[in-house]
């Protein structure tokens, strides 16, 4: 998977591109994939764990194209600000889990103190 940039905030879009690939190496055509978050790696230490409970995320179901290639949407709904990791699953085989994306809190105001 590739995704279309890094960091995203609560309440955008960002996509993932992907691929899709037979056992003999056919690019597949027409197959639906679909999305879940696979880890949580905003701990205070640093470190992830399963499920990324702390994050919701609206996912669409991308299907592959002609050369086994999809764009799939996601849109950010809440969560908590850190690094997130995406699996990717198609009639139930699951991808690798993706490079991180980082999720950044909206600002809300900005005020000025004396």
């Amino acid at each position: 998977s590739e995704w279309d940039r890094q960091y995203v905030g609560v309440g955008e879009t960002f996509f993932a591109d992907l691929q899709v690939v037979g056992p003999v190496g056919a690019r597949l055509e027409g197959v639906a994939i679909e999305a879940e978050v696979a880890t949580d790696c905003s701990l205070p230490d640093g470190s992830c764990e399963a499920r990324g409970a702390r994050l919701k995320v609206g996912f669409g179901v991308a299907v592959t194209d002609s050369v086994g290639r999809a764009r799939m949407e996601m849109a950010m709904g809440a969560g908590e600000p850190g690094w997130y990791r995406f699996t990717f699953r198609v009639s139930g085989v699951t991808s690798l889990v993706s490079e991180p994306i980082h999720v950044r809190g909206k600002v809300a105001a900005i005020e000025i103190v004396d």
